[in-house]
């Protein structure tokens, strides 16, 4: 077991539990990350991206790997949460917080947009965006000097263009399409470009013939899909660093938020760190 400064457990193997985040190189996580998400990526097969196997009562059998996806990237989201909100210090939470927009940075430039939008999906979680004073004191300290890892307060602005749904994502489809292999597409917009194309179009025509277009656009979905998997990363595996994201337990939702509220209260009030285990400004605290 891993200890934080607040004494909260992290279950690890015990050659894991002897890293500790902010030593690791936000360079070499972004590369491990993005090796363990082609590796989950290049797995699936392409009927299971079909009939919104994911969604049925026997999605195991359906899309066993794309499940298998959907976890980790889940994982990867709870995973920032739960190191940030960990943290007792407001300068230790500015520091965890600083060095997963570097994560994502990396991300950015490797082409893992599934995994940028991990991170991001996580710094935006209730529970880190309510940290008024973490968030505050992080564009402070960046705002005109770079840190360590490079990071500029306003990097986070820059990524999080990425994720802007205006004009059915039109932004994001420009840069993906843009982006030269390797590559991982943001995976929650693909499922719903399948959803989309599935639902609303029908497989049949009015005069009972195969709608043949529907299946075209099918098609060329997972050809797209198809043609970034067999394109592979060239980084080399450190399984230390594996371990030490794989191992990890996320706090749960509940916790995380409560813990959220002992780090940074309400109204100024006092509680005890002894119990339960903005992207842009200052945001509301809730």
């Amino acid at each position: 077991m891993m200890a934080t400064s607040t004494g909260i457990a992290i279950a690890r193997t015990a050659e894991a539990s002897t890293l500790n985040l902010l030593d690791i190189d936000p360079v070499e996580m972004a590369r491990q990350i993005t090796l363990m998400e082609h590796e989950l990526f290049y797995s699936i097969q392409p009927w299971e991206f079909l009939n919104q196997g994911w969604l049925k009562r026997d999605k195991e059998r359906r899309s066993p790997n794309l499940l298998k996806m959907i976890r980790f990237s889940n994982k990867i989201s709870c995973w920032v949460v739960s190191e940030i909100v960990a943290e007792e210090t407001l300068k230790k939470r500015t520091a965890v917080l600083e060095y997963f927009v570097a994560v994502c940075k990396e991300l950015r430039a490797h082409r893992n947009f599934n995994g940028v939008m991990e991170i991001l999906a996580g710094l935006s979680n209730a529970s880190v965006y309510r940290l008024k004073k973490t968030w505050e004191n992080y564009r402070m300290m960046y705002g005109t000097k770079r840190s360590r890892r490079g990071v500029l307060a306003n990097d986070i602005d820059d990524i999080q263009r990425i994720s802007n749904t205006d004009d059915n994502w039109s932004v994001y489809r420009q840069i993906l399409a843009s982006a030269p292999p390797p590559k991982i597409p943001y995976l929650g917009l693909v499922l719903t470009d399948l959803v989309y194309c599935e639902e609303g179009n029908p497989s049949k025509l009015p005069n009972g013939d195969i709608n043949w277009t529907r299946c075209e656009r099918i098609s060329d979905l997972l050809q797209g899909l198809k043609l970034a998997q067999d394109q592979s990363y060239q980084f080399t595996s450190d399984m230390l660093l594996v371990d030490y994201v794989l191992e990890f337990v996320p706090l749960s939702d509940n916790d995380s938020h409560a813990r959220s509220l002992q780090v940074e209260p309400r109204d100024g009030l006092v509680t005890s760190t002894s119990s339960s285990n903005l992207m842009a400004g200052s945001p509301k605290t809730n």
